[in-house]
């Protein structure tokens, strides 16, 4: 496992749990055992780098270390740069969603990209994603 794929694991792990115990809760994290060195090694090193990142603090309960959201996971925001080609693209892809599916409030002004925007491209490729995996070619089900 690498400290990328923990991170991974871990993000999720908060976004359901408030706390972290490296003894205890390594396991249904990873399905692994504190014995395999490599994984916990990936798992303590990507809980340091969400220390460093002020999204949890470290506490030593005896011989255990636990790990703990700092605010509800919820609230934490992320500043992203988006480049114009990137915008662009994202107008694109949401507008012609929207054209498609009759919705034409919630076309994004590419020179404004929002939450809003990126939430909705997410609808869109889940949108795609379960039609594919329903084995069902046509992007949009014909009531």
């Amino acid at each position: 496992m690498t400290v990328f794929e923990a991170s991974i694991k871990l993000y999720e792990w908060f976004s359901e749990k408030d706390s972290f115990n490296l003894k205890q809760d390594l396991h249904a994290l990873t399905g692994k055992q504190l014995k395999n060195k490599e994984v916990a090694a990936a798992v303590n090193c990507a809980l340091n780098k969400l220390e460093g990142m002020d999204m949890i603090s470290q506490s030593s309960i005896g011989d255990d270390k636990v790990w703990v959201l700092d605010k509800n996971f919820h609230t934490l925001d992320q500043s992203v740069t988006l480049t114009s080609d990137t915008c662009q693209s994202v107008g694109h892809i949401v507008t012609a969603f929207c054209e498609l599916i009759g919705n034409e409030g919630e076309k994004p002004d590419p020179t404004s990209i929002t939450e809003t925007d990126i939430k909705n491209l997410i609808f869109v490729c889940t949108t795609l994603m379960e039609r594919k995996s329903s084995d069902d070619d046509s992007l949009i089900k014909e009531d």
